[in-house]
C-alpha cells in the first residue's frame, strides 16, 4: 500500500516540547492538558486534515500513538523520558486535542496520519502504541508504512478461549448514544460493557 506525499506546516525544524508536569493532582493534569492544546507543529495528512504534534529529543525516531480517549498529554511523560535517547513525535490523534478531523471516521485515515508523521521525521520510525493506539500501530505496519519496530501496550484483542469479547452490537450502541447527544453515556457504555470495568452504581445502565 502506498501513501501520497505529505507536508509539514513548519518544515523539519520543530523545536522540542517542554517537559510535562510531574504532579498527580488535578491542577497538574489540567496544566498538562493545557500544554497539549498548543502544538509545536503540524503535518497535513493525505485527506487534508492537520495533525498536531510535539517533537523532542534526538536520535532514532519514535512516534507515540495514544489510546482512543486520550490526547498527547497522556504520553507526555513517556515522551520526556524517551527524548533522552530518541527523536520523539508525540501527537494528537485526529479529532483530539489540537488536531483536526474529518466528517466521517475511517481507520485508514488514522494510518495515513501515522504515515505523514513518519514522513516528517525522515521516512521511517518505530511506533509505541497504547490500547487502540497499539492496534493502529499494527494496522499501520500491515498496511506497509515504513516502521522499524513496534512496542505495543494492551492491544484490545481477544486471546483467551471462551472469552467472547464485547457485545456484538457494541459499535451500533455507541453510535446510537452519540447520535442522541449522550456522549457521557457512550463512554460509560464502552468502559463498562466493552472493557468490563465495574459500574459506579448498580444496576449498570447506559
Amino acid at each position: 500500500m502506498s501513501f501520497p506525499p505529505h507536508r509539514s506546516l513548519n518544515g523539519s525544524s520543530s523545536r522540542p516540547s517542554s517537559t510535562a508536569p510531574m504532579g498527580t493532582g488535578e491542577k497538574d493534569m489540567s496544566a498538562t492538558r493545557g500544554q497539549a492544546a498548543k502544538a509545536d507543529a503540524r503535518v497535513v495528512s493525505a485527506d487534508g486534515t492537520e495533525i498536531a504534534f510535539e517533537q523532542s529529543g534526538s536520535g532514532p525516531a519514535v512516534v507515540l500513538v495514544a489510546s482512543a480517549l486520550a490526547d498527547r498529554s497522556d504520553t507526555a511523560r513517556l515522551a520526556a523520558l524517551l527524548a533522552e535517547h530518541f527523536t520523539v513525535i508525540n501527537y494528537d490523534r485526529r479529532g483530539r486535542g489540537a488536531s483536526g478531523d474529518a466528517d466521517a471516521y475511517a481507520v485508514e485515515r488514522e494510518i495515513e496520519d501515522i504515515a505523514a508523521l513518519i514522513e516528517h521525521v525522515g521516512g521511517s520510525a518505530s511506533l509505541f502504541g497504547s490500547s487502540s493506539g497499539a492496534v493502529l500501530a499494527l494496522r499501520a505496519a500491515a498496511a506497509g508504512v515504513n516502521i522499524d519496530r513496534l512496542a505495543l501496550y494492551e492491544p484490545p484483542f481477544v486471546v483467551t478461549d471462551g472469552d467472547g469479547g464485547p457485545p456484538r452490537d457494541f459499535a451500533w450502541q455507541v453510535i446510537a448514544l452519540l447520535a442522541q447527544g449522550r456522549d457521557s453515556d457512550a463512554v460509560k457504555y464502552f468502559m463498562t460493557r466493552v472493557q468490563g470495568m465495574p459500574c459506579p452504581v448498580s444496576p449498570c445502565s447506559s
